[in-house]
């Protein structure tokens, strides 16, 4: 069960208010601008349609300045390339934590490709999910239910929990989020997602939990986030999951 976020409204761009409403954004003569199409990808209701600067891109992402492994051929890991928004802070946590653990030895691209192919896994665990938005950008960290409520992805909880052992079989949200350092060992790890404050989504670590002050200690593996004194509030923590070993592939 994915867990329903009640205190993050997202912030659409001003235009796409109306999009429904008017048929002619997106066309070549009437583009989204970056903003609207980060955004959309960002929430994955990318539509397909014209790009100021990048051409036609269709519904899945498909441009031809993609290499065939799903990557890029401009920018770099954790650099702003000229599409703006290559991100691939949850494959650079999967990426701390392959050396934590000393285990799979992938690098944040790789992991990227595999949570689109699933052709690392010797299990039937992970079977990747065939979106090449998602080894592009990182994952859609929030759905629309058939409520048409907001919830965070637990598509990228499976992900996890396919390759490290995990406590639990969900996100932990709210002030289930402190508990998981209740009994904290020092091999352990918890990954969250956070709304930051662009109102965009990054994964990092929490290393630790102030209670009087109701923040986190964290530790960011991509080296984008920082909150100034190494805290972030409890608030803005959307869902984490503890994990607490490597599995055996």
């Amino acid at each position: 069960m994915v867990k329903k976020i009640k205190h993050v409204t997202l912030n659409r761009p001003k235009r796409m208010v109306a999009t429904n409403d008017d048929p002619t954004i997106g066309t070549q003569e009437n583009p989204y601008t970056l903003e609207e199409f980060n955004w959309l990808v960002l929430i994955g209701e990318w539509p397909g349609g014209w790009v100021e600067g990048l051409g036609f891109i269709s519904w899945d992402l498909n441009v031809s300045d993609y290499s065939d492994d799903g990557s890029l051929t401009s920018g770099s890991d954790n650099e702003e390339n000229e599409y703006g928004i290559a991100d691939w802070c949850l494959y650079d946590c999967m990426a701390y934590l392959s050396n934590k653990y000393n285990c799979y030895g992938l690098t944040s691209q790789q992991w990227a490709n595999e949570y689109r192919t699933g052709n690392y896994s010797t299990t039937d665990s992970w079977q990747g999910t065939k979106k090449i938005g998602d080894s592009l950008y990182g994952p859609v960290v929030i759905i629309r239910g058939a409520d048409n409520n907001l919830y965070v992805n637990q598509e990228i909880f499976n992900f996890i929990k396919s390759f490290f052992i995990v406590e639990g079989e969900t996100w932990s949200a709210d002030t289930a989020i402190p508990a998981l350092f209740n009994n904290m060992n020092t091999d352990d790890t918890v990954i969250a997602e956070i709304m930051t404050e662009n109102n965009s989504f990054h994964a990092l670590i929490l290393t630790e939990y102030f209670n009087e002050s109701e923040e986190f200690g964290y530790y960011d593996p991509s080296g984008q986030y920082n909150a100034g004194n190494n805290r972030l509030s409890r608030h803005i923590v959307l869902a984490a999951v503890k994990v607490i070993g490597r599995r055996v592939q």
